[in-house]
């Protein structure tokens, strides 16, 4: 009788497969919470231990336990680790991949590197670093910089390097520039000021006549210059008085 019963509650957990379903087992089972919970954490792990690709449908049936049970603060713990251990995979496949062939790899490669879903690897793709649950990765580079910098800084001091500490202050922000404070780059030409602005916003023509004229012009001034240097050549082997 109790082996009945228990095949009966994994046969009622294995048809929930949907947040609706998630949110009417939980409020017309409040006592068998923490066992739907403990089943579907089963599936998820062994999900990722098979590979079978199950995890983005099970990640968000968790989440949704979480969120409608109250639980904000176990709901984004589980989202940032889910996130930095797809994270880790993605990349990592990704690295490899063009290590070993010189192109960034299919999605059907990461697929198959990964062990995930596509739909978590298009997620994950599609949202980059800007994702909400990437706190533990942000973290990570945030200390890696913060070593950088201070390997930086060591470097400028012990080898009286001051590229290097110079890259340190600008990098560190110990020296914030005021935008008014930059150089800006023009031409003037008797009365017309031409900004680098006003370059970019030429017509394909006529930076193309302008790249012509300026050419031409060098051209020119290559040829005086060399006539000069020619001139003054003679004028030195010439037989003094």
């Amino acid at each position: 009788m109790e082996k009945k019963k228990s095949l009966q509650k994994l046969t009622d957990f294995d048809q929930i497969k949907t947040k609706k379903q998630v949110r009417e087992y939980m409020d017309a089972n409040p006592k068998k919470i923490q066992d739907l919970l403990d089943y579907l954490f089963k599936q998820y792990n062994e999900s990722l231990h098979k590979r079978e690709r199950k995890e983005y449908v099970l990640e968000n049936l968790i989440s949704e336990m979480y969120e409608h049970n109250n639980n904000e603060d176990d709901a984004r713990v589980f989202r940032n680790q889910t996130y930095e251990s797809n994270h880790h995979k993605i990349t990592a496949t990704i690295h490899n991949s063009i290590l070993e062939n010189r192109c960034f790899p299919t999605m059907s490669l990461i697929e198959e590197g990964t062990g995930l879903s596509r739909q978590t690897i298009y997620k994950h793709l599609n949202s980059g670093l800007k994702n909400d649950y990437n706190r533990l990765v942000i973290g990570k580079l945030e200390y890696m910089a913060t070593h950088a910098l201070s390997k930086l800084y060591l470097i400028g001091i012990q080898d009286n390097n001051a590229s290097a500490l110079k890259h340190f202050i600008e990098l560190s922000g110990a020296i914030n520039r005021n935008p008014q404070e930059r150089v800006n780059s023009y031409v003037q030409i008797n009365n017309v000021t031409i900004t680098q602005e006003d370059i970019k916003n030429l017509p394909p023509k006529s930076i193309e006549a302008i790249t012509k004229l300026l050419s031409e012009a060098r051209n020119d001034k290559q040829v005086i210059d060399m006539k000069q240097i020619q001139k003054g050549v003679e004028y030195s082997s010439s037989p003094r008085d």
